[in-house]
């Protein structure tokens, strides 16, 4: 949905007059296959009785209309017709958009890694998760993973992750998370185990790394079986677009090894990333 909006002053030539007024607006400089549509107009302030000094503001939203593209606004009474020549001009306004309308999603989380392969009986190195990065604008430093461990712990604290231990991705360095993207989350900077994440690349999309700045393995960040204490993960994203999320990934009635979540379905993955469901990115509307 594009916005757009104006606030005025009203000036009339009589201080003690008032000016009943009918606003007529349309776009300019734009070429576009499909027809705009204003779906929404809303008008704060004094209403349409104004008198001298009063100020309002005139907010509308449509579909169909590029970004760029202005939007002026006249004042007349009665019926009018720009177009002709009628009613005085009184401002223009940019649309703007929603740069945020894809909330990112969290796509999978080993939840109980199955190192008993490499013999170690921790997990906080080897549990991960993969997030869709969705409009993006947001950095590492605004991402805050929280209610781990029982609630005693969470990531906010983030590194470039170690791609020696995926069959696929980059590290990716702290600073901005690119848009439409996929990011996989590791708990702690160095893994045990090595992941088959194919399936993540296999996607299209660009998969980067990043790394929980924690060198601990002992224990583990989620249950391994219900009652989950743990559940849900909370995801909260500070920046210049902010999302906040959770998932209650149900883990099994007794622990098991290798056991995750994938938006698709839960099961014993292991040390292979199971086939997620990836959402279809639609551009700022």
């Amino acid at each position: 949905m594009r916005t757009f909006g104006l606030t005025l002053m009203v000036e009339t030539r009589a201080r003690s007059g008032i000016l009943q007024i009918v606003f007529f607006c349309f776009l300019y400089g734009f070429v576009h296959a499909q027809c705009p549509d204003f779906t929404n107009e809303m008008i704060t302030g004094n209403g349409s009785a104004l008198c001298e000094g009063d100020i309002v503001t005139i907010s509308l939203s449509g579909e169909e209309i590029p970004p760029n593209s202005t939007v002026d606004f006249y004042l007349g009474t009665g019926s009018f017709d720009p177009y002709m020549g009628e009613g005085d001009f009184i401002g223009s306004a940019p649309v703007t958009v929603d740069e945020c309308n894809n909330t990112p999603e969290i796509l999978y989380i080993m939840v109980n890694p199955d190192n008993t392969q490499v013999g170690s009986p921790n997990d906080k190195c080897d549990e991960f998760i993969v997030m869709w990065t969705g409009s993006g604008g947001f950095s590492t430093s605004d991402i805050v993973v929280s209610n781990l461990s029982n609630g005693s712990f969470q990531w906010n604290n983030f590194v470039s992750g170690s791609a020696t231990g995926f069959s696929c991705g980059i590290p990716l360095p702290p600073g901005p998370v690119p848009e439409n993207a996929i990011l996989i989350i590791m708990g702690a900077v160095t893994n045990n185990v090595f992941i088959d994440s194919d399936v993540l690349c296999a996607s299209g999309l660009p998969v980067y790394i990043i790394a929980n700045n924690n060198m601990d393995c002992t224990l583990g960040w989620f249950d391994n079986d219900s009652p989950c204490s743990s559940c849900p993960v909370m995801v909260d994203i500070t920046g210049t677009c902010s999302y906040s999320f959770d998932l209650n990934y149900f883990p099994p009635g007794s622990s098991t090894n290798g056991w995750g979540w994938s938006n698709m379905g839960s099961g014993v993955f292991a040390d292979v990333v199971p086939p997620v469901d990836v959402p279809v990115y639609e551009p700022p509307v």
